[in-house]
């Protein structure tokens, strides 16, 4: 981890995959508070993107994201069930899907 990164930064996007709904990207219902003003139009750029992928190439943008360690977004956990991250699936109720 970078040195000048904060150790636990705001959870914005949380992407699940399952058989039975395949792909899904939930984001922070008040993204526009968590994103530095200069990253913001990025962002959305990258979840528009994500959104399409989702649809179009799921397996791909979920490598993809599960291993993000460089700008903006940054992969901080990857597992294989939520409930193994009792924090996380608890602010995932508040998320909304993109």
């Amino acid at each position: 981890m970078d040195a000048g990164l904060p150790a636990i930064a705001p959870l914005v996007l949380l992407l699940l995959r399952s058989t039975k709904e395949g792909l899904r990207l939930l984001v922070h219902p008040e993204l526009h508070a968590i994103v530095l003003p200069e990253d913001f139009e990025f962002v959305k750029s990258l979840l528009r993107d994500f959104g399409l992928r989702t649809q179009l190439h799921p397996a791909d943008l979920f490598k993809h994201l599960s291993s993000l360690e460089h700008g903006p977004l940054i992969t901080q956990h990857v597992g294989a069930d939520l409930s193994d991250f009792p924090h996380i699936e608890k602010q995932c109720a508040q998320f909304v899907p993109i």
